[in-house]
């Protein structure tokens, strides 16, 4: 989960031009051509499924509240940057990161 969460948020960050390759703190895959923006944003996509494969059977063994703390930390990830939501560039990204944890 945490890895597609960083992977989305390389991805929307470049594509917005937040990560150039002289910021500090920026990804450098995407800013340096070693990842295309397709293949983290497909990468980021197999991280989340890949989460969600053994949370289905937690869920199973612990109860649906269980499964609504992984949909919970799914939207958390990915809104923190990803479309419809983008709460980092709203000045809402802290918020959200406090809420989740």
């Amino acid at each position: 989960m945490h890895s597609g969460a960083n992977l989305i948020n390389d991805y929307y960050d470049f594509r917005k031009g937040v990560d150039k390759p002289e910021a500090y703190g920026s990804g450098c895959a995407l800013t340096q051509g070693q990842l295309s923006p397709r293949r983290a944003r497909m990468c980021s996509y197999l991280c989340f499924l890949a989460a969600f494969i053994p949370g289905v059977f937690l869920a199973a063994l612990r109860g649906p509240v269980f499964m609504s703390f992984g949909f919970a930390g799914f939207l958390g990830g990915y809104g923190y940057t990803g479309r419809p939501f983008g709460f980092k560039y709203l000045a809402l990204g802290e918020v959200l990161v406090f809420l989740l944890l």
